[in-house]
């Protein structure tokens, strides 16, 4: 992990109130298969996980959730993605092959009605993609670049240094509100670089000023509380993601069993020195979907 990865995961336990502690970490290596009757029902993390831009299908990701789902699974998506509404994001996943509907997938951009209440938001800055700021607007916060109130929404990477100097300015005035709707720390790349996203840009944001701040998805509890819900009581479940900060220590903190494939947000050389910082260590391990 780089070294603002590692304080931004840390960061984000101490606002969990957790405090886990692996100091000699065992990591059991499975094939896919192998999980199939372990338990009723798998979600999956999105991107870096099942796909990639521009289409990309990570090998054996669609062949194994669609053997899941012939095998009578609950299977569903939890995602920092918080971008796209539901039915869009199940429209592309249709479009790469994966049969998973709008009602099967939870966002981490759900909750923007619930802070918009929270905190009585009415507009606010926001730094991000075209789409989010759209769903701000469709839930009722109007995007604008002098806000009545300091707030700012942040949930995708903002590759322009002029906004985030605008964000700050804003955020260094009294009671400024600072909303992370995508907690993620980086971005894996399929050329096995890694891109800073909202989660860091936001956690910087925060330290440079005294702004009330929360982040919201993965890995905080009420991220998967509406999924273990559907899948229903008493169900064995597994959360499946390539992120140790956000995945696993998410399922850890609601109870849940995970699996961490390798090779994208975590290197296999780096598991161990990765899982003893954070203090846990996923159930299971995967180097692919074969």
């Amino acid at each position: 992990m780089t070294a603002i990865e590692t304080e931004l995961y840390l960061h984000y336990q101490r606002l969990m109130g957790v405090d886990f502690k692996c100091a000699s970490p065992s990591f059991n290596f499975v094939r896919a298969r192998e999980l199939l009757e372990l338990y009723d029902a798998f979600f999956f993390d999105a991107f870096g996980t099942l796909v990639n831009r521009g289409g990309f299908v990570y090998p054996g990701a669609r062949e194994f959730v669609a053997e899941l789902q012939a095998a009578g699974k609950f299977v569903g998506l939890v995602t920092n993605a918080a971008s796209q509404p539901t039915s869009v994001i199940a429209a592309d996943f249709a479009s790469r092959g994966f049969s998973v509907p709008g009602n099967r997938i939870w966002t981490s951009g759900r909750f923007v009605a619930e802070l918009r209440q929270k905190y009585a938001i009415r507009e606010a800055y926001y730094l991000g993609r075209q789409a989010s700021a759209d769903m701000l607007s469709a839930n009722g916060i109007r995007v604008s670049e002098a806000p009545a109130e300091p707030t700012v929404i942040c949930c995708s990477s903002e590759k322009l240094p002029e906004r985030l100097d605008r964000a700050r300015e804003i955020l260094q005035e009294k009671n400024s509100l600072l909303l992370v709707l995508n907690p993620d720390a980086l971005s894996p790349e399929l050329d096995g670089t890694r891109m800073e996203v909202s989660g860091v840009q936001g956690y910087r944001l925060f330290r440079e000023t005294a702004c009330v701040y929360e982040p919201c998805g993965k890995p905080f509890a009420n991220a998967f509380a509406e999924a273990l819900e559907a899948a229903g009581a008493g169900a064995r479940c597994l959360m499946v993601g390539d992120t140790l900060g956000t995945d696993v220590v998410g399922a850890a903190a609601a109870g849940m069993d995970s699996c961490l494939i390798l090779g994208r947000n975590v290197l296999e050389g780096e598991l161990e020195e990765t899982a003893k910082t954070l203090g846990v260590a996923p159930t299971f391990c995967l180097r692919n979907f074969g």
